[in-house]
């Protein structure tokens, strides 16, 4: 008797950068290496860049013998979330088993882009000499974010 084994192949996430509170979509392509049918527990878990969990999600799957199907997860990332590349994996279950595995990778990019300008070109100023200052904050991520901003000048 044959055990259960299953290739789980191209996994990917919709896009390749993502921002904090955005919507994910994992696709996934699982096929059945064995002659009988198997049915298989899908566990799909997303790892910050300090391997900690940020999201896991299990459904079952059937898989009739040597076939090969498509499945798609979607989800949400948490607010807040740390910068960095995070790891997509997605492990087959059976029994209790493990007995197949596929994972991808994104990167939360940081939502938001700082332009501080000073009112002299050149940036010098003399000891006591006054100078403006223009900070400019734009969100170019889909979620609303807060922080707190600390400008100090020697």
């Amino acid at each position: 008797m044959s055990h259960p084994s299953i290739n789980v192949h191209d996994v990917e996430t919709d896009k390749v950068k993502y921002a904090m509170g955005e919507n994910v979509s994992v696709s996934m392509s699982l096929t059945n290496n064995r002659d009988v049918t198997c049915n298989p527990e899908m566990l799909v878990r997303v790892l910050d860049p300090h391997n900690n969990n940020v999201f896991e999600d299990s459904f079952p799957v059937t898989l009739n013998a040597s076939e090969t199907i498509n499945e798609i997860i979607n989800f949400t990332l948490p607010i807040p979330l740390g910068y960095g590349i995070y790891l997509v994996v997605v492990d087959a279950y059976f029994d209790g088993r493990k007995i197949g595995s596929g994972s991808t990778y994104f990167e939360i990019d940081k939502s938001y882009i700082v332009r501080l300008t000073l009112d002299k070109s050149n940036g010098v100023y003399k000891v006591r000499e006054n100078m403006s200052v223009d900070l400019e904050i734009t969100n170019v991520g889909s979620a609303l974010w807060s922080t707190l901003i600390n400008v100090s000048i020697p």
